[in-house]
């Protein structure tokens, strides 16, 4: 099974333009007598064994990934994908267990970067079971 999603569900009013980032970071906020956000009530419901976050490190990115989890955004900083480093593993940071979390570049600049096959296999590496 596969399922896409975004971190960022809403546009504007007039339906051309995503929401900014203080808006972003309000909307994927904790809400509600339990405090959680809307994405981990998603994550809740669908137990992924796998998530992959293909936002960038585009701070507006990074704040709303942050307050979904309830995480400082400072803390997300050190994984943010780079040319050298284009997947990273932040699933201990995110808290979710027995679920790979990977952040990495939105496909569309993996393709122009010239990253997509250094991420395929990243992603392979992560993926792949390690012995016990």
């Amino acid at each position: 099974n596969c399922l896409w999603d975004n971190l960022d569900k809403f546009l504007k009013a007039d339906h051309k333009e995503h929401l900014g980032k203080e808006e972003a970071v309000e909307f994927n906020a904790p809400y509600g007598e339990d405090g959680i956000s809307v994405l981990q009530r998603e994550i809740n419901l669908l137990k992924p064994k796998v998530i992959v976050f293909a936002i960038g490190p585009r701070e507006k990115y990074r704040a709303s990934l942050a307050s979904a989890f309830s995480i400082d955004v400072s803390l997300l900083y050190p994984y943010r994908p780079t040319r050298q480093n284009c997947v990273n593993d932040i699933s201990s940071l995110l808290g979710l267990k027995d679920t790979i979390v990977l952040w990495t570049y939105h496909p569309n600049y993996l393709s122009r970067g010239k990253l997509k096959d250094s991420a395929y296999e990243k992603m392979q590496l992560f993926l792949t079971p390690k012995e016990t």
